[in-house]
């Protein structure tokens, strides 16, 4: 044995299997075995032959298997090299199998080489090999067959983004075992691949190189043994995942989504619905790496994007999301921006809040964008040409957009004429404040000749003299302002006097025609070739010509004309006036303002007689108020707006009487209304304090008010004044009724003792109500007032008032709310001594003690209640009925009883405690004895006898040892045997013991 044991340590060294003795019996006889041919891999040392024949190289034979192929999951061959003409025979079972079976033989050919079918292999399945020459076996291959290494050609790749790993190729049955590393933590996860093969597994993201193990691993049982069996291992690393997508920012008007990404990947957008993202569009980023998704819709501000790119790799390779939240849209200008333009408009985000810059830090104006078309517009200081237009469309929470920079351009000068008379040429127009007008003589060449330049001043208006007569010629005349210039304008020079100029607006309220001429000209005005007015031009240059009102519509023609020349004409259409005011309030004797609407920015006019008393602008939306003097009944006022010259016509107003003031009923600190009586015919009131107009209420049926008042603070103090006014249907004032706040006088206050059932005192004429409050302000209770106006507030029970020294305070109200100051008062100590209280058995009809000195009562109380009060004797003894009382029937019940003085202060309470009489012990009795006899405790006064039906027989006698004996004899209820009997116990103060009962016995 120990040779056997041996060999299979050469046979480990030889890389050999070892082969078992129950299966191959040949090898456990004591026979030579020598050392198979090592190929030079395995050094042959004698320290491992120890005890074992072992021939000098010289005599070693190759013996040696080369190697062995197709032992392996799934192979149906199997080959290999052996020693020429060697035969091979195999055997094949389960690695569980207590013996393998002979399988088949081979042989090998002259060259060594041998093959084998067999059947395909199976996991667990255990393969033999037998190698022999010549009958002696010189090698042996014991394999068992184990899973196949997971093929991670099959596995799709897996990257910084994946968590799931799909593979295929895995045997159905097994396991795969999937491990790798996550912050310092070994994980390894296991699963079952289906009947294909495939499996899935679930992974935390990893890092890109990050390592993963795979491994299959092969339970198999036979014979009540079992044994897992484990590929090789085999290893895959994590690539990088897609990037996110770069996503552009997107508004509400964005019907496309653009950004960055992966040339070639697939991007995806979706949008945040009621609960969960739904795609809305997809795109393929081109080989520029930029992609564009459409949508199907303008989405909503706020609407929150989920923007992910994908690409296939063998599995479809998801970038991490992109979030993205849609922006209101950029506002924009949509209208012309030039010098001098005082509009700007645009579009914006609907509802948005507009603010406007032309050119500075200093905003220029701010509207709103319409909450439907998202269309604004908005009136701004002329602009500069030169300067820049930006605009900020603002949400809710400060959420805004800007707009790009918009430059205002400089236009061409206008309304360009140019005279030429007395040798002199006279260049007129309109350009923009402080530009430079430059004047060219267009020559007959391209280059144009220089005559001079002028200045636009603050008004627009520019005028420029030539030092010679230029009539008919071509001038070429432009403006430039901060480094910008405008088109040319030409225009030709004309002989003569010039047009009129300056004309005024004319309309159907117009009486009068002014502007600027030559001095000393004649200004005729004509209507259809019939002249309606004339005048004459001041040194000055200004005319004023009186005409009759037109009809709108109407066209004028004025001229002007001197001895020499006449000047081309000017048409003026006649335009409709300015209509009358309107909406004028009522005006009354008590009236100092007068309010209406005109046209916004018109100037309003008051007039009386003649005299103005009065002049207002009216506000954006054509609103005035003016001030005025109070005005006599029957005064009439005129009426007027104006603007740009022209005049309304008047509206005239009448006076009328105003009302009286309203009356105002006293009104004290605390109350919270205000009341009194209207004037005839108002129908509101109104609260003034302070000049202020605090509220107002309607009038009541019966021509009454009532203002609430206790919320404002100046009322809150004693003095105070306010006003009240009172309003007709026609919103006309009242004389204004002046009062003054007033405090309703505090009670006065009766000393108080501890014990004493009320507090008293005596209150003030008008008060109604009374209450005392506890040292820390808390309301405890209202008292009475009585006719006298004396006060009582029942305090007995209140334990605020049972320690002397303690404070309390008492306030009075009266019918409209007022409250007095509070006034306060001390808890005093009581002088009377606590009563006593004599025992008081179960059914006495009275509580029976003595008072102390100076008591003239005693109060019976029970549970804290107050019962009754009794008169105390002269010699200090009090009697107080207490049959009655219901919660006395019971021994052990308790009661107070506490003296009262004069002055109805309380002493101290003494308790008492209801006792039971015992019930009277009776000796049995017979029909033969003439006494019922027993005994009674020594409370007992009486003893009595009563039938079976609860009727008194008689009464007995008590004596002072406690025995009892009353005589029964011939009282027929007491003869029959059988029947029963009561007895009771009497006490001296009416008290009644509980019945003892009795049995009538034969003799």
């Amino acid at each position: 044995m120990k040779k056997r044991k041996q060999f299979a340590a050469l046979s480990l060294a030889a890389g050999l299997a070892v082969i078992s003795e129950g299966i191959f019996p040949e090898l456990s006889e004591n026979k030579k075995v020598a050392a198979a041919e090592t190929n030079g891999n395995v050094p042959i040392t004698p320290s491992l032959f120890e005890n074992i024949e072992v021939p000098n190289s010289t005599e070693i034979q190759p013996k040696y298997a080369w190697y062995t192929e197709g032992l392996y999951y799934k192979s149906t061959r199997l080959s290999g090299k052996a020693r020429a003409g060697a035969t091979i025979t195999i055997y094949r079972g389960k690695s569980t199998d207590f013996a393998l079976q002979y399988y088949s033989t081979t042989t090998a050919d002259s060259e060594g080489n041998w093959e084998a079918d067999v059947e395909e292999l199976d996991i667990a399945d255990q393969v033999i090999i037998n190698f022999q020459v010549e009958g002696t076996q010189y090698d042996s291959k014991n394999q068992v067959i184990i899973p196949p290494p997971i093929d991670v050609d099959k596995v799709k790749p897996i990257t910084t983004n994946s968590t799931k790993i799909y593979g295929g190729g895995a045997v159905p049955g097994g396991i795969v075992e999937v491990s790798y590393s996550k912050d310092g933590k070994n994980i390894v996860e296991r699963v079952v691949p289906d009947a294909t093969g495939n499996y899935e597994v679930t992974i935390i993201r990893l890092e890109r190189g990050a390592t993963i193990t795979f491994k299959q691993l092969f339970t198999y049982s036979d014979n009540s043994n079992s044994d897992t069996l484990v590929s090789t291992l085999t290893r895959k690393y994590i690539e990088q995942s897609v990037e996110n997508p770069i996503v552009n920012p997107v508004s509400n008007k964005d019907t496309k989504i653009t950004g960055y990404g992966k040339a070639g990947a697939q991007v995806r957008v979706k949008a945040l619905g009621n609960k969960d993202y739904v795609e809305i569009g997809t795109a393929i980023v081109n080989k520029d790496g930029q992609y564009e998704v459409t949508i199907p819709r303008q989405l909503a501000l706020g609407t929150r994007l989920l923007v992910t790119q994908e690409e296939d790799i063998g599995v479809v390779d998801v970038s991490d999301p992109e979030y993205v939240t849609v922006g209101q849209e950029a506002p924009e200008v949509t209208s012309e921006l030039a010098d001098g333009m005082t509009t700007v408009a645009g579009t914006a985000y609907p509802g948005a809040d507009i603010t406007v810059w032309t050119g500075g830090a200093n905003i220029a104006a701010t509207t709103k964008a319409d909450a439907l078309t998202g269309q604004w517009s908005a009136t701004v200081p002329a602009l500069v040409a030169g300067n820049a237009v930006q605009v900020r469309a603002t949400l809710a929470f400060n959420q805004y957009k800007d707009s790009i920079r918009y430059a205002v351009n400089l236009g061409s000068p206008t309304d360009i004429r140019a005279v030429a008379a007395d040798g002199k040429t006279k260049i007129t127009g309109k350009g923009s404040p402080s530009a430079t007008i430059s004047v060219n003589l267009k020559a007959a060449t391209t280059r144009a000749q220089a005559i001079g330049t002028t200045t636009v001043d603050k008004d627009g208006n520019f005028e420029l003299i030539i030092e010679q007569a230029l009539d008919a010629q071509q001038l070429v005349i432009t403006q430039s302002k901060n480094d910008l210039s405008s088109t040319p304008t030409e225009v030709t020079a004309v002989k003569g006097l010039d047009k009129l100029s300056e004309i005024s607006t004319v309309t159907t309220n117009s009486t009068k025609v002014t502007g600027k001429g030559s001095p000393n000209a004649t200004v005729s005005i004509k209507v259809n070739e019939t002249e309606i007015g004339t005048g004459q031009v001041d040194n000055n240059g200004d005319f004023a010509v009186t005409i009759e009102k037109q009809e709108e519509g109407t066209k004028l023609t004025l001229t002007q004309q001197n001895a020499e020349d006449q000047s081309a004409a000017v048409e003026s259409t006649v335009l409709k006036g300015i209509e009358k005011v309107t909406e004028i309030n009522k005006l009354s004797t008590h009236s100092t303002k007068v309010t209406g609407k005109g046209i916004a920015g018109s100037t309003i006019s008051v007039k009386v007689n003649g005299t103005e008393i009065g002049t207002a602008t009216t506000n954006d939306t054509g609103d005035f108020e003016i001030t005025i003097p109070k005005q006599a009944e029957g005064s009439k006022l005129a009426i007027t707006q104006s603007i740009a010259g022209d005049e309304s016509e008047v509206v005239e107003v009448t006076i009328i009487k105003g009302l009286a003031a309203p009356v105002i009923n006293d009104y004290f600190v605390g109350s919270a209304y205000i009341r009194g009586t209207a004037p005839a015919e108002a129908v509101k009131i109104a609260l003034i304090v302070d000049n202020k107009e605090i509220r107002s209420v309607n009038v009541a049926a019966n021509g009454t008010y009532s203002i609430y008042g206790n919320d404002v603070a100046t009322l809150q103090k004693e003095g105070a004044t306010f006003s009240i006014v009172a309003r007709d249907n026609n919103n006309l004032v009242s004389e204004i009724a002046t009062s003054e706040v007033k405090s309703l006088p505090a009670p006065t206050l009766n000393r108080y003792q501890v014990g004493q059932t009320n507090v008293t005192g005596l209150v003030a004429e008008g008060v109604t109500r009374i209450a005392v409050y506890d040292k820390s302000g808390k309301l405890l209770r209202y008292g009475q007032i009585n006719a006298d106006r004396t006060f009582k507030i029942y305090v007995e029970d209140q334990e605020a008032f049972r320690v002397a020294g303690e404070s309390f305070t008492v306030r009075a109200f009266n019918a409209s709310g007022a409250i007095s100051s509070p006034v306060q008062g001390t808890i005093e100590s009581h002088g009377l001594v606590a009563p006593t209280v004599n025992d008081f058995y179960l059914n006495s009809a009275y509580i029976k003690g003595t008072a102390s000195t100076g008591a003239t009562r005693v109060r019976l109380s029970v549970a804290g209640v107050a019962i009754r009060v009794a008169a105390v004797s002269s010699d200090g003894s009090y009697s107080i009925y207490v049959n009655d009382v219901v919660a006395l029937k019971q021994v052990g019940a308790t009661f107070e009883i506490s003296a009262l003085d004069g002055n109805n202060v309380a002493s101290e309470a003494v308790t008492g405690v209801v006792k039971g009489l015992e019930p009277p012990v009776v000796n049995p009795y017979r029909v033969s004895h003439s006494y019922v006899t027993g005994t009674v405790s020594k409370e007992v006064k009486r003893i009595s006898i009563f039938d079976k039906a609860g009727v008194i027989l008689k009464n007995g006698q008590v004596y002072a040892d406690g025995t009892f004996k009353i005589y029964v004899n011939s009282i027929e209820a007491l003869q029959v045997v059988g029947d029963s009997f009561t007895v009771k116990a009497f006490g001296e103060n009416g008290s009644v013991s509980d019945g003892t009962v009795g049995i009538i016995q034969a003799k």
